[in-house]
């Protein structure tokens, strides 16, 4: 399970897309609606990787095994950046 790491990063729906606020710099990123999905399920407390790929597949026309690619790079940014935090919670 993953979760967003609060006092690093806010996150906000915009339409179909998201925007990341880095608060340590005041950097925005803009994510993709498919990134925005995900980041909507993690905000949600449903950021274990299995059901990342299962929303993905389920919303979108793309296979099991490039959603799990892609979602596993998502996943790895957002670590690297330090945005996201592995979470206990099962």
């Amino acid at each position: 399970m993953y979760r967003l790491s609060a006092d690093r990063v806010s996150y906000q729906r915009i339409g179909d897309e998201g925007v990341l606020l880095d608060l340590e710099n005041s950097t925005y990123f803009s994510v993709s609606p498919v990134a925005a999905v995900l980041l909507d399920q993690i905000v949600a407390g449903n950021g274990s990787l299995d059901h990342l790929v299962g929303i993905v597949t389920g919303r979108f026309a793309v296979d099991p095994e490039t959603a799990k690619a892609d979602a596993d790079e998502l996943v790895q940014d957002l670590l690297r950046r330090g945005f996201l935090v592995a979470s206990s919670d099962s």
